[in-house]
């Protein structure tokens, strides 16, 4: 009999299909082949997060620098407000003082030509009366009879305000420099009699700006009202006096401030922080080049480049030597298994596997550089905290520690805006007799030492609610609150109390307490303390070492 045959599938013989064989013949590599391509699947997720890594780092390093950006800025800007208000004061003290409430003319002008002498950034003070013409100008003799000045800017708009006001860049009369002004009225009554001036020069605002120690590459630059340049960093002899630039003047008139994008005069591409310097009407504008921002980043990618082709060709020609390697090993054992087939001797086998793996170089540099970037971060963030610190302190006398006059006008301010109803203000100016003595006789020294004490007995006199400030040379001021029946009564006898404590202090010194209260006056602190800056006069004049209020003066 004929036995009928089944044929068999393939798979159950072992053999895969003929078109499976062929798809999988196609992804057939040679040992060399994988080990190259693994090799390669190695390196490229290495190299694209490096460039990540990179990337992002370079992402960190600019907020770092845009965040320092906005606080160099920041504390430049505060700077030279603080320079325009230090100027301010100077003016103020001349205007309230006895010679230009007296229209003691020659007083006031030996008054301000030693103020102008004190400060080299000063070119010079004058007083200009309601028909813009100066009445007198330290520059020149007392008597001489002076044109109107060039720029009548500021003492419009201090006449038409009756405030303080800041002039724009102009050409200096006398001095043919780069100059602006400020200026503060002198009160005769509720008008504005005249106008006290103060000139300086753009080569102060240049080394204040000298004096910030920005990054070197960094620009920094003062516009006044009209988009000029008032100062700058780099090269101020050639571009003070010219108009911004006009992708910033756009930006100025539009009224945009914080960071953005701009070109400075030289044509350079930066990012720029404008700063609004208030309420003078001049802005604070510093840059940092966007080059600088970019240029790590193309270092470290032109370097990861580079290293990242090196560390590639090493890499395939190492796998291509441990391929032939690892071939000659796998033909070895083939061999050894045909010899065994045969019945012939298998020879012994000897193979040596070598790992390489060195390929973490590239991160660790990745770390280095983030550490780099998290010292730096921590770094700005320090000296965002000190430089906070500072501009606190800069508030408060350096050789007491009492509050200065900023400090003190707002405290005031605060103190006479949140007073409870039924009760009145009372401020104190102090005005040490015989100080000028003590200075001539026994020195510089012998005078902090007074004033140090001076600064205790006022301390020690006063509530813990009261605020006590000074106001430079040896005037201290006090502020307190206290009921309407008993405001008199605490005022008069904290006035006692300072007298004895300064009196205490011996060496021939005393003081003079003028006391002026809110009913006194309807105006704000500044008012107020006027009131009391005459009362301490008054007493002065009654002898010193004694007690004067407004409210006497204003029965007299």
């Amino acid at each position: 009999m004929n036995t009928l045959r089944h044929p068999m599938p393939d798979a159950a013989l072992g053999v895969a299909p003929v078109g499976s064989q062929r798809t999988k013949e196609r992804f057939r590599l040679s040992l060399r082949s994988w080990l190259v391509t693994l090799v390669l699947l190695v390196l490229v997720p290495v190299f694209v997060f490096t460039v990540l890594t990179t990337l992002e780092m370079h992402r960190a390093r600019q907020n770092a620098v845009m965040a320092e950006l906005a606080q160099r800025a920041e504390s430049t800007g505060h700077a030279v407000s603080e320079r325009l208000g230090t100027a301010i004061g100077y003016l103020s003290a001349l205007a309230t003082s006895n010679a230009a409430v007296t229209e003691n003319i020659p007083v006031l002008y030996a008054h301000a030509q030693r103020v102008a002498e004190m400060n080299p950034g000063i070119t010079g003070i004058a007083l200009v009366n309601t028909d813009r013409r100066m009445v007198f100008f330290t520059r020149r003799p007392l008597g001489e009879v002076l044109a109107k000045p060039r720029n009548t800017d500021t003492s419009d708009a201090v006449f038409a305000t009756g405030q303080p006001a800041v002039s724009g860049l102009f050409t200096g009369p006398y001095s043919n420099k780069a100059v602006m002004s400020l200026g503060v009225p002198i009160h005769q009554g509720d008008k504005v009699a005249y106008t006290l001036l103060m000139v300086l020069t753009s080569d102060s605002f240049n080394q204040l700006l000298a004096q910030q120690k920005l990054p070197e590459d960094w620009v920094a630059v003062i516009v006044d009202q009209q988009g000029k340049i008032l100062a700058r960093t780099h090269a101020p002899e050639r571009f003070v006096g010219q108009n911004v630039s006009t992708t910033l003047m756009a930006k100025l008139k539009a009224g945009a401030y914080g960071l953005g994008d701009g070109i400075t005069k030289d044509g350079i591409e930066v990012k720029t922080d404008i700063v609004p310097l208030q309420p003078w009407g001049w802005k604070m504008v510093v840059s940092v080049p966007s080059a600088s921002l970019n240029q790590p980043l193309n270092r470290s990618l032109g370097m990861l480049m580079v290293v990242g082709g090196v560390f590639t060709v090493l890499g395939v020609t190492a796998a291509f030597a441990l391929a032939r390697r690892i071939t000659r090993w796998v033909s070895a054992v083939a061999a050894s298994t045909h010899a065994l087939q045969r019945g012939d001797a298998v020879p012994a086998l000897r193979s040596r596997i070598v790992e390489l793996d060195d390929m973490a170089k590239s991160l660790k540099t990745a770390d280095r550089r983030a550490r780099q970037i998290s010292a730096l971060l921590s770094h700005t963030e320090q000296r965002q905290q000190e430089v906070v610190a500072e501009l606190v302190s800069a508030q408060r006398d350096g050789l007491t520690g009492l509050a200065g006059r900023s400090l003190f006008l707002a405290q005031g301010d605060g103190m006479l805006r949140s007073m409870p109803a039924g009760h009145q203000m009372a401020l104190l100016f102090v005005d040490l007799d015989n100080f000028k003595q003590v200075n001539d006789a026994s020195g510089h020294e012998s005078g902090d030492h007074v004033l140090v004490r001076t600064a205790e007995a006022l301390l020690a006199s006063s509530r813990q609610s009261d605020i006590v400030g000074r106001f430079g040379g040896d005037e201290f001021v006090v502020c307190l609150c206290a009921p309407d029946e008993a405001v008199a009564a605490i005022a008069q006898a904290l006035a006692a109390r300072i007298i004895a404590a300064v009196a205490a202090i011996g060496m021939g010194v005393g003081c003079s307490v003028g006391i002026a209260y809110s009913s006194d006056t309807d105006t704000d602190i500044a008012g107020l303390l006027r009131c009391a800056d005459e009362a301490m006069y008054d007493a002065k004049r009654l002898g010193k070492n004694r007690i004067f209020s407004a409210s006497q003066l204003q029965a007299a």
